[in-house]
This record gives C-alpha cells, structure tokens and sequence, in this order.
C-alpha cells in the first residue's frame, strides 16, 4: 500500500471516529450542564437584552441587571421579544464586569410571554 493511500485511509478513519463520538449541542444539555439565571426582559436590542435579575435568583444580590447578548439559539425558536417577558439565560458561566455586567456568550435562551405572571421553566434533571 502506498503512502499516499495510507493517509487517505487514516483520514477516512479519523472522520468515521468523528462522527461516531460527536454529540451536538442541545437545548436540554445546555440546561443540565450550564449555569442559569431568571429574569425579565427591560428591554431589547438588535444584538443584546436587558435583563432585570429576579430577586428570588442567587446572582440578585451582585448582578440585579445584566446585559445578555443576543447571540445564541432560541428554545422553541422564539424570536419576538416584549418588554416584560419572563426569561432564563443558560451561560457559559462567565459574566463581564460592566455597567450593568453583561453574558457575552449564553447558550440558551427560554422566554416566556406571560407578562409579570411568570413562571420559570423547569430545567431538566441534572
């Protein structure tokens, strides 16, 4: 077997291992594995939100706004926003400091159009 017939069999096994171990990412394994914090909608813009912390989340007491970036998937394919609408940001834990702070990277976005009646999703068991 020729060399360059050895390369074009290692490449093709390199390939066939990728597909077998690739798992893509998901809404429900970035809502197990990702930090998340709720909120609601201030207002909106084309690339970020401004989000008001629950006072009932963990993060309340440091970050009671943030700004989130816009730049993610959208659970359930929502993308119409209104002030007002319940939401919960998966993220990559990370949140730059800021006035207010800001989520460059958030996984997911859950919104909720509720209202001030909101209730927050319930995340998959971890």
């Amino acid at each position: 077997m020729s060399k360059k017939w050895k390369i074009i069999l290692a490449a093709i096994l390199l390939f066939l291992a990728y597909l077998c171990f690739y798992k893509p990412r998901t809404v429900e394994s970035a809502m197990k594995s990702d930090p998340g914090v709720r909120g609601y909608v201030m207002e909106f813009h084309d690339d970020h939100i401004l989000v008001g912390v629950l006072p009932v989340d963990d993060l309340y007491e440091t970050y009671p706004v943030l700004w989130v970036s816009r730049n993610t998937e959208l659970y359930g394919g929502r993308t119409t926003f209104f002030v007002e609408d319940g939401i919960t940001v998966y993220y990559d834990g990370k949140i730059t400091e800021g006035d207010p702070p800001r989520i460059n990277h958030p996984s997911v976005l859950i919104l909720t159009k509720n209202h001030g009646h909101w209730t927050p999703p319930i995340p998959p068991d971890k």
